[in-house]
């Protein structure tokens, strides 16, 4: 990825300024950039580590000069959303009055909307079962686990508010980092209502069963499939009836 935007770079730079492509690997005098000391090698801070190695700063201070503002935003919308793509959410989970409470420990950076207003999520809490539906037809049916009698799974519409890859599992003094132990397993969907989520599980006999504290359990290769075709803003129907009674089709 790096070698093809400094062949774009490069490519600018010939078009703007009329001068022979010069190495953008190169770095002499990049080591004196106008940032302030950090303690690094060279003076420049790490923040600024990545813009380094895409942007050769001599053809940006001849760019400048010359006018080529243009080029020099251009190549910025281009690199920053490289630069400062946010972070996978972390997942938390504590003992709270006898029951584990999941939820996001940072929100997430970005809250985009659904890529497809006409796709949802239905869970039938009697059939243990969660349907992926697109244009009012069943694309995907996945066996689940739902909350036990003591801890049911709520019932309603939410929406998925934000999304983790293997999150790590906190607890009172504890931490369990991603990995076959991991009691949310591999993957994380959290929803708009505090504390609830779809998930992965280290407890595959669950699966099927009245099991969790509310959440929504799927077995590994379901929920990092299901992980995959869901986004953020996608509508997440949790209900008290049969699939077959909420009008979809195909199934």
């Amino acid at each position: 990825m790096q070698l093809e935007i400094r062949t774009l770079f490069q490519a600018a730079r010939r078009t703007h300024i009329g001068q022979k492509r010069a190495d953008v690997g190169h770095r002499t005098g990049v080591d004196s950039l106008p940032f302030a000391k950090s303690g690094r090698k060279g003076g420049a801070p790490a923040r600024f580590d990545f813009l380094r190695d895409l942007i050769d700063y001599q053809c940006v201070r001849g760019m400048e000069r010359r006018g080529g503002w243009s080029a020099i935003l251009a190549f910025a919308a281009l690199t920053l959303p490289l630069a400062f793509s946010p972070p996978s959410v972390p997942v938390s989970e504590e003992q709270q009055n006898g029951r584990i409470v999941a939820a996001p420990e940072t929100s997430p950076a970005t809250s985009l909307p659904s890529a497809a207003a006409e796709r949802r999520i239905v869970v039938s809490i009697p059939d243990r079962k969660l349907a992926v539906v697109e244009r009012g037809r069943a694309k995907k049916i996945y066996r689940v686990g739902v909350g036990a009698k003591d801890t049911p799974s709520p019932a309603g519409k939410f929406h998925i508010v934000n999304k983790a890859a293997k999150p790590n599992y906190y607890r009172k003094g504890e931490v369990v980092a991603a990995g076959e132990s991991n009691p949310v397993g591999s993957r994380w969907l959290g929803l708009d209502l505090p504390h609830y989520g779809i998930h992965g599980t280290n407890e595959p006999q669950s699966i099927g069963q009245e099991a969790s504290h509310g959440c929504i359990r799927l077995a590994k290769p379901d929920v990092e499939e299901l992980y995959d075709m869901a986004r953020v803003g996608d509508e997440v129907e949790i209900a008290e009836k049969p699939l077959a009674e909420m009008a979809i089709l195909g199934l």
